[in-house]
């Protein structure tokens, strides 16, 4: 029984990835790129800049263990690259740009069932991440703040 567990677990990974690489497609034609990241980068970037206190190392010791055990992919949709004269140069996005590529991606995963998502901006500023989880799961249109540049999105998705 625990077999089928697993290969249910890995089959619904691979579909996800599937679907990824298909979306990324899409993604290219409006000048983004989603690429596979990993659970660290993204707790990195999640507890930047926090100043750490007893609750504040209770509540990460707490998230760590929501995450143990679990299956997890972490996605981020950049802007893609451009070379001129040879100097590399990224352009920025924003919320509005990734909007229904971001959606039909939770829209699919919770068909395969994920359950648990988090969605983060990278700013330039900051280099901190935001949770924007609201923004893509809830109801209606993204607020006026979408607009703002960001360097990264960050996708979590967890069963």
């Amino acid at each position: 029984m625990k077999h089928l567990k697993s290969y249910k677990l890995f089959e619904s990974k691979s579909e996800l990835i599937e679907f990824v690489d298909y979306l990324n497609h899409d993604l290219q034609d409006d000048g983004l790129t989603i690429r596979k990241s990993d659970t660290f980068e993204f707790m990195r970037d999640k507890w930047k800049n926090i100043r750490y206190n007893d609750s504040s190392w209770k509540s990460r010791r707490d998230e760590f263990n929501l995450y143990k055990g679990r299956e997890i992919e972490v996605f981020e949709i950049v802007s893609e690259s451009h070379k001129k004269k040879g100097i590399l140069f990224s352009t920025n996005l924003n919320l509005y740009d990734t909007e229904p590529h971001v959606k039909r991606l939770l829209d699919y995963a919770k068909g395969l069932g994920y359950n648990h998502f988090e969605v983060r901006k990278i700013t330039q500023m900051s280099r901190k991440s935001q949770d924007v989880t609201h923004s893509f799961t809830g109801r209606g249109r993204l607020p006026e703040s979408a607009k703002r540049e960001i360097l990264i999105l960050q996708i979590l998705i967890m069963k």
